[in-house]
């Protein structure tokens, strides 16, 4: 795998630890659903979510100048979760995926423009890991994209020529970036009101992707 440098950090990621009643959590994420298809906290079953889900999935496509200018504001425009209604980002949890016009069939990770933007974006609105949906690749369907989480670490990280070198260099990075994501579901997801066992498939399902380069950590 072949990265590239440098550099934007995780400037607007959400951060520091993930406890209870602290950080961006919110507090408690509340028990599992009851019989009725809802949680205390008024959270959609696995079910209905999934229910939902079919209806609300979400293609939204960078055009080519978008692209090269790192142009992000009309999707956040559009996927601010300031600008959401709790019903509208219950509608929108992971349904979104992404598309790149004039790319061709290139790994995100390595095409410099998209690197670029998606640092960008992520720096800026750093809940992916919320709305993406993590069963439609990163742009073209080729394997490198097909885990949409996984591939925006590897854009969000440096990059370096030395596979060995760059697993050392940038664990520390996709450490932080996987915690930023458990972060992120569980502060949007209280928000939307979501049910305690969804939520926990979600953070399931985000430790599945990113797990080929950082394993159980």
């Amino acid at each position: 795998m072949h990265w590239n440098t440098a550099a934007a950090g995780f400037a607007g990621s959400p951060a520091g630890r993930r406890k209870k009643g602290k950080g961006l959590t919110g507090g408690d994420k509340g028990r599992p659903a009851a019989s009725s298809g809802l949680s205390p906290l008024g959270g959609k079953t696995a079910s209905n979510m999934n229910k939902n889900n079919q209806m609300q999935n979400s293609t939204y496509t960078f055009t080519r100048s978008q692209i090269q200018q790192g142009d992000v504001r009309e999707f956040l425009v559009k996927h601010d979760p300031a600008k959401l209604t709790n019903e509208r980002l219950a509608e929108l949890f992971g349904g979104i995926s992404l598309h790149f016009a004039g790319v061709g069939d290139s790994e995100v990770a390595s095409h410099s423009e998209l690197r670029i933007l998606l640092r960008r974006l992520h720096a800026i609105w750093p809940w992916s890991a919320y709305f993406m949906d993590l069963d439609r690749p990163l742009g073209p369907a080729i394997t490198a994209n097909n885990k949409p989480l996984l591939a925006l670490a590897l854009c969000v990280a440096d990059r370096w020529c030395d596979e060995i070198q760059a697993r050392r260099a940038i664990k520390p990075q996709l450490q932080r970036f996987k915690f930023n994501c458990h972060e992120a579901v569980d502060r949007l997801a209280k928000r939307a009101g979501l049910n305690a066992s969804v939520i926990q498939d979600r953070h399931q399902a985000v430790t599945q992707q990113l797990q080929p380069l950082l394993g159980n950590l």
